[in-house]
């Protein structure tokens, strides 16, 4: 049945209470406490893992919708019934999905070929690095380094537990805009990387030799 108490509605079966909505308008299920002042929605098993289930009947799409009054849509998840995909949309608009397989892709799968393309892919559509070097918004991928202090980051090649480095590409920062050199490692032995290629901001390469 349903309760009043404390200005607090409870909903029960068995002579237990299953949902709960407090003074706040908060609305609880399987719990009638809240860890957080935020959590409008609390979904809590004790025995077992709680889940929350969006089904669509005739392969529709299921979606967790995020957003406000006027625009509910704004921002949701989306499970695609078509390609078994799970995608995620800001104003509107596909921005990232992860694929049957686990293959992660950053933009909209439909500005590509196909929606299985290697383990991470980027959609690079409309963007032209190549017509503005000097704007971070025409890149595919972008490292951020501090630009006042002397590191170097990049791409490093680990084996499945990432605890033994094969090699690795990096940027070295020599301080003031990032400007600094380009470097190449590889390992001959395990988890020994060495310097191999560089070069340097005036583009000068240098062979197994650092600087």
């Amino acid at each position: 049945g349903i309760n009043f108490a404390s200005d607090t509605v409870n909903i029960n079966t068995g002579g237990i209470t299953r949902a709960t909505v407090d003074s706040s308008g908060r609305v609880g299920i399987g719990t009638t406490s809240f860890n957080d002042a935020a959590e409008y929605l609390l979904v809590k098993n004790d025995s077992t893992a709680a889940n929350i289930s969006i089904v669509a009947s005739n392969d529709a799409h299921s979606s967790l919708n995020l957003g406000d009054e006027d625009d509910f849509n704004i921002q949701k998840i989306r499970s695609d019934h078509t390609d078994n995909s799970l995608q995620f949309f800001t104003d509107n608009t596909e921005r990232l999905s992860i694929g049957s397989g686990g293959n992660v892709l950053i933009g909209s799968r439909s500005d590509v070929s196909t929606s299985d393309i290697g383990r991470l892919a980027i959609d690079c559509r409309g963007r032209d690095a190549g017509a503005n070097l000097g704007n971070a918004a025409q890149y595919g991928l972008v490292f951020c380094n501090d630009p006042g202090t002397n590191v170097s980051n990049g791409i490093g090649f680990f084996n499945d537990s990432g605890s033994t480095c094969g090699g690795a590409i990096v940027h070295q920062d020599k301080g003031g805009s990032n400007i600094g050199d380009l470097v190449f490692y590889t390992s001959a032995t395990s988890d020994t990387p060495l310097e191999r290629m560089r070069i340097d901001s005036s583009g000068n390469v240098g062979i197994a030799a650092s600087s």
